[in-house]
């Protein structure tokens, strides 16, 4: 798991790296290979149906 700090990180390689357009977004990622995202999404629902991709 990878916690980037918006405040801190905005502006930096990972963030362009990753395509992190906001400070409320959820990536998730199995193998190394994103499997799917979240943006400003506070549904826990959605939540665990974006952690079931990467069990």
């Amino acid at each position: 798991m990878i916690n980037v700090d918006w405040d801190n990180f905005r502006g930096t390689p990972i963030v362009s790296e990753l395509r992190i357009p906001r400070q409320s977004t959820l990536v998730m990622f199995k193998g190394g290979e994103e499997v799917g995202r979240l943006i400003a999404q506070t549904s826990s629902a959605r939540i665990e149906e974006l952690f079931k991709l990467a069990i």
